[in-house]
């Protein structure tokens, strides 16, 4: 009697590795064929002009437009109506009386810039990028400058030449004492502190740099060092502090009849007064996305 043959189905047939790889080519032929051959599309760049890269800024930079202006007597009268539509209530009351009796006046406008301004800006064409003021010496009285000011960076914004002797009288405390200074030059140190919100908060000193360069002791946060520069007085009393919003302009000039500091900061002998200009053009820390950093550190798990 014949056999009978039984047949056990235990699983499907395994392929073998050459039918894999047959099965992937045949795939791979069919997906090219499909696709074709594409090529790179690349515009054209030889009409485009070429430019700088953007520069890069750190976070707590706020970006400021600095102008000195200079007004004639022409229109020394519109200069003087200016100061009706200038906010000078936007700085500390008593921070004011100091100043006006040492012949200074400032306040804040709006985006809106008052029309004497506007034509003054425009008469003094020319702007310049300055990235780093702190390691450059600019004479500002002369342009409009944009300059990129690290947070608590000091910066300096000439508003005058050197003189070979310089004569002022300062008013402190309702006493007047004269000071004089050789080889001497009318400053403002500039600080700028970005707030995270848009805004950021100046801060403007009186300073008269006199003398000749040379390395001076200078302590910092109960730190002392070597710099290298000349002399300088800074009129502490009279430190402006003024937050802006982006767009608004801070305005600071000398009295109608100049005495004191603003005489000597803002008048000439040809009867021209002065006047500067501080607009905040950009800020860039955002307290918004400020990830807060962790107070304890994070333990490294034992295996």
């Amino acid at each position: 009697m014949p056999r009978s043959k039984f047949q056990i189905a235990i699983g499907p047939e395994r392929p073998t590795f050459r039918a894999v790889w047959m099965a992937v080519g045949a795939a791979l032929a069919l997906a090219l064929a499909g696709g074709g051959c594409a090529k790179w599309s690349v515009e054209p760049t030889e009409n485009k002009p070429w430019q700088w890269p953007a520069p890069r800024m750190s976070a707590d930079t706020v970006v400021l437009e600095v102008a000195f202006l200079r007004a004639t007597h022409e229109v020394r009268a519109d200069v003087e109506r200016l100061w009706s539509e200038v906010d000078e209530q936007a700085i500390d009351a008593d921070l004011r009386r100091r100043l006006y009796v040492n012949g200074l006046r400032c306040g804040v406008v709006s985006s809106q810039l008052p029309s004497v301004v506007h034509d003054l800006l425009s008469r003094q064409a020319g702007t310049v990028d300055s990235p780093d003021l702190e390691k450059q010496d600019h004479d500002l009285t002369s342009r409009q400058y944009r300059l990129q000011s690290r947070e608590g960076h000091r910066t300096t914004i000439a508003t005058g030449d050197n003189a070979d002797l310089l004569n002022v009288f300062v008013s402190d405390s309702g006493a007047v004492r004269g000071e004089t200074f050789a080889r001497a030059q009318c400053v403002f140190g500039l600080r700028s502190f970005a707030l995270g919100d848009g805004r950021a908060r100046i801060e403007l000193v009186p300073e008269i740099e006199h003398g000749e360069p040379r390395n001076r002791r200078v302590g910092s946060e109960g730190v002392w060092r070597l710099e290298f520069g000349r002399d300088r007085k800074s009129y502490d009393a009279l430190r402006i502090d003024a937050t802006l919003a982006p767009g608004q302009t801070f305005l600071i000039s000398g009295l109608p009849d100049p005495i004191g500091l603003g005489g000597a900061f803002f008048a000439k002998q040809n009867q021209e007064s002065s006047l500067l200009v501080i607009r905040v053009a950009q800020t860039q820390k955002d307290a918004l996305f400020e990830s807060e950093s962790p107070r304890t550190p994070i333990a490294t798990p034992e295996f």
